[in-house]
């Protein structure tokens, strides 16, 4: 199988997903092998899972050891937790515009990114 559409489409995705969870186990049923999707498009989707699994845990950490330091710098509790909001505003807000420029294509042309980072176009 073969995809169709772009590697971040939601069509290659879910192909993914078939060939692990359908083609492949009933491919390889009775049998001793192991069998894997391999590729770049696979290598990515594999590792764009993993870093979205470990971010909740990694700002938690970033936002937390911040809020220690500023608290034992100033010796106050709302310096430390204002400081805490404004990174999370300003987390939310960069990741906002990374969605609008990649994913929908918000100043794809001045930017030179080709436009949104979707497809219309469907799996063989």
């Amino acid at each position: 199988m073969v995809p169709v559409g772009s590697p971040q489409d939601e069509s290659t995705a879910q192909l993914l997903d078939r060939l692990r969870e359908h083609v492949i186990p009933e491919a390889t049923a009775g049998t001793e092998v192991r069998a894997y999707v391999g590729g770049i498009t696979a290598t990515f989707g594999d590792l764009g899972d993993r870093i979205a699994s470990r971010l909740p845990l990694f700002l938690a950490i970033v936002i937390g050891l911040s809020f220690v330091l500023i608290m034992v710098v100033f010796r106050s509790i709302a310096v430390p937790i204002k400081a805490a909001a404004m990174n999370l505003l300003s987390i939310g807000a960069a990741y906002g515009v990374l969605v609008a420029i990649f994913q929908w294509g918000w100043l794809s042309g001045p930017l030179g990114t080709g436009g949104p980072g979707r497809s219309n176009r469907s799996c063989r």
